[in-house]
């Protein structure tokens, strides 16, 4: 009986410059351990995204995306703790070295979703000129407020 072959494909790709600071910037505050696990754990998110979910989010991540309501308001707030919640959860699973969880979802819901969402409440507040101590983010300017 003749073995079973694999075959290994490498994988090239070119960043920018700036994208390669974006990178070790992840890597310096500890999101990352090393270059190799940001460009092994995009790659996961291709390769085992049976769904098209990762794709979709990459594709669509800089589109923008606004609320006009305060009903979608509070919605979102609800979303976003709902969404941190999960990533927590997601952290401990990760961080259980007896058998340790895959990065990937974590990563997409601190990386992508939670900073979207997050962006998303800083506009409304702002265009609303909600005042600061009902605010649920950060402003930018201080001093207007």
């Amino acid at each position: 009986m003749q073995a079973k072959t694999y075959k290994t494909e490498v994988v090239q790709t070119r960043i920018t410059p700036v994208d390669k600071m974006k990178i070790m910037q992840k890597v310096n505050l500890g999101q990352f351990s090393s270059q190799t696990d940001f460009f092994n754990t995009a790659l996961n998110l291709l390769i085992k995204d049976n769904s098209n979910l990762f794709a979709n989010i990459s594709r669509e991540f800089n589109t923008e995306y606004s609320i006009n309501t305060e009903k979608q308001y509070e919605q979102l707030k609800n979303a976003y703790d709902s969404l941190k919640s999960a990533f927590n959860s997601l952290t401990a699973l990760t961080d259980n070295y007896e058998q340790t969880a895959p990065n990937e979802f974590k990563d997409v819901l601190r990386d992508y979703l939670l900073p979207r969402i997050a962006e998303t409440l800083k506009n409304y507040e702002d265009r609303k000129h909600i005042s600061l101590n009902e605010r649920y983010t950060e402003p930018d300017n201080l001093e207007n407020y």
